[in-house]
């Protein structure tokens, strides 16, 4: 015959049958023959969730104890039929409190969707050893964000992962609708929430039932699993860092216990046994800075104080988010009603930077949880020209606005809105393009005024002289002697000129030449320049036929021609020229009276501008 005790299988040969008919079948075996298998006994059952809420964590854990009179051989398991994994078998003075224990800790990266079968494998020291087999179910589901607000109500829960995740320990859902450790031990662990949350408060009453010298209970922030550090090499692993911080109870004081050891907050209480307190904590993202926590203990009879008790400020180094864990490290304590509020959304930190020639603006922010990002703009607060919007749910935050116009005011509204639907924004701001700082002159004023004009004679041979000096028919003349050739060409800028410092933005410049021209290559024009290898020169210059039309842009010194046709004959006076920058666009004209303007060239060409 065959004896089943749930699903562990033991085998023996019966010694002695009697049976009274219709009555009852007795059995018996040697003394020799009791020793059976291991007796593995999974403690929230065979078939278990997981990811149906969200994900609190990079692990799930399948826990349990392990037994045998002859002690355990070896403890194993394998994951949908793949290799099998040892397991350490407790105790080791961490997760694994009692003789026994055991924690499959499985990454939940490693399941399917749907169910996912564990094999459990355990072998105990008798001669001939004896060998028990337990299958374990887990469903999983994957992309789940668990919600905020949330509730825990622990006895409206069949089991407990109807609502939380046992990360460590044997809990049980109590009568009076709290959940307690069955066994204290080194952190008992229940993981609640979502890795991907960021600001939330959390309120839940603790009763102590008793409290060794070495304990800590309260609420762990911003978790999403054990690691190797600072203790690496053991399974289940045994690292606890990162986390954002513990706020709880420990001997003598309420403690911020903040990421990488830091005690970031403490103050002096005492907690006493069978009294139940009420403990609400938070974690607020301070834009620029990282996670401020904040704690406060009171007794579940007494009204809510007003002030917290203690309080403490992380960087932006330590984890910026994650799902929270009730931990009680050795003491035995009972948890009631969890309640779990996330803060409001905050956007801070908003700032311009204006982008070359100022022809885009990037709106930059942060937020103290992750969301959207979205930049309505236009030329007043009702934002006409549109809306640039970024479906990310991130915390840093960066919208570019592209074809400014020089010299204007803009109005900007930033705006997110999280996961959960709730918005935030900057509210109505504003910020200027600049205009270029060329200046108008006539060159009506008896000297060159020094403040806004450098004389620049790179050959020293030549000069500028004044006309019609308090008129309205003034004009500068700038004169070289002949014999020597003044040129801008590949060798560079060798011809006098007169030079503004010139902003590097967008701008139009419009010049009247008054000198007709009629020998080979005399030139005049305007010269914009970045240095002594980057320029471009517009300008007209004549032949002994004709007057021509040019542009050309220079790269290092190497010339590319924009244009080069003929307009007219020699000895055309006056002449107008217009050159107009848009970003990394030229575009040049001419006209005979100044008010009507002829196509010349446009063309684009990369050049930070310095002076015109």
């Amino acid at each position: 015959m065959r004896m089943f005790l749930r699903n562990h299988i033991y085998s023996g040969t019966p010694l002695v049958c009697a049976v009274a008919v219709g009555l009852a079948l007795l059995m018996a075996w040697p003394v020799s023959a009791l020793s059976q298998g291991p007796v593995i006994d999974v403690w929230y059952g065979q078939h278990q969730e997981f990811g149906h809420n969200g994900s609190p964590q990079r692990w799930i854990n399948v826990l349990g104890n392990v037994s045998d009179p002859d002690g355990i051989k070896s403890l194993e398991y394998s994951l949908n039929g793949g290799a099998t994994v040892s397991l350490t078998v407790g105790p080791d003075g961490r997760r694994l409190r009692s003789a026994g224990d055991f924690n499959i800790e499985l990454a939940a990266a490693d399941l399917v969707d749907g169910g996912n079968q564990i094999i459990i494998t355990a072998t105990d020291n008798a001669v001939p050893a004896n060998t028990s087999v337990d299958t374990v179910t887990v469903d999983y589901t994957s992309g789940t964000v668990w919600s905020l607000p949330d509730t825990v109500e622990w006895g409206a829960a069949s089991v407990i992962e109807d609502v939380a995740q046992v990360v460590d320990g044997l809990w049980a859902i109590q009568p009076d609708s709290t959940i307690r450790t069955s066994i204290p031990g080194y952190d008992r662990l229940v993981a609640i929430g979502d890795t991907l949350w960021t600001d939330y408060e959390v309120t839940v009453p603790i009763t102590f039932h008793t409290v060794p010298s070495g304990f800590g209970t309260g609420i762990l922030f911003r978790w999403k699993g054990h690691t190797d550090n600072p203790v690496s090499g053991t399974q289940p692993k045994s690292g606890w860092l990162p986390l954002g911080c513990i706020c709880w109870a420990r001997a003598g004081r309420l403690e911020l216990y903040g990421n990488n050891g830091d005690i970031i907050g403490s103050v002096s209480r005492t907690l006493t046994t069978g009294t139940t307190y009420i403990f609400k904590a938070r974690v607020e993202t301070i834009p620029g800075l990282g996670g401020l926590y904040r704690m406060k203990v009171w007794e579940e009879v007494q009204t809510e104080p007003a002030a917290w008790d203690v309080s403490g400020q992380e960087t932006l180094a330590d984890p910026q988010g994650g799902s929270m864990m009730l931990i009680s490290h050795h003491a035995d304590v009972s948890f009631g009603r969890v309640v779990i509020t996330p803060l409001p959304l905050t956007l801070g930190d908003v700032q311009v930077t204006l982008g070359p020639a100022d022809t885009t603006a990037t709106v930059s922010w942060s937020t103290n949880q992750p969301a959207t990002s979205s930049v309505a703009y236009g030329l007043t607060s009702s934002y006409e020209i549109g809306t640039i919007s970024d479906p990310a749910l991130v915390t840093d935050h960066s919208i570019t606005i592209p074809d400014l116009l020089p010299d204007t005011l803009y109005h900007y509204l930033a705006s997110s809105i999280d996961g959960l639907g709730n918005p935030a924004d900057s509210g109505d701001r504003t910020f200027s393009t600049t205009g270029s700082n060329l200046v108008s002159d006539d060159f009506s004023s008896p000297a060159l005024d020094t403040t806004v004009w450098t004389f620049v004679d790179p050959l020293g041979d030549g000069s500028y002289t004044f006309s019609g000096t308090n008129t309205s028919d003034a004009w500068v003349n700038i004169s070289v002697p002949a014999g020597v050739e003044h040129q801008i060409w590949n060798n560079g800028i060798r011809v006098p000129h007169l030079l503004q410092a010139a902003n590097d933005v967008d701008f139009e410049v419009e010049v009247k030449l008054e000198s007709p021209m009629n020998q080979q290559y005399q030139q005049q024009g305007i010269l914009v320049r970045q240095d002594d290898g980057n320029y471009m020169r517009f300008e007209f210059f004549s032949t002994t036929s004709g007057t021509n039309l040019f542009a050309a842009s220079f790269t290092n010194y190497v010339p590319t021609t924009r244009l080069n046709t003929t307009i007219d004959d020699v000895n055309v006076a006056p002449l107008y020229m217009r050159v107009q920058r848009a970003g990394d666009q030229w575009t040049q004209t001419y006209s005979y009276d100044g008010v009507t303007w002829l196509a010349g060239v446009v063309f684009a060409h990369n050049i930070s501008v310095t002076g015109v």
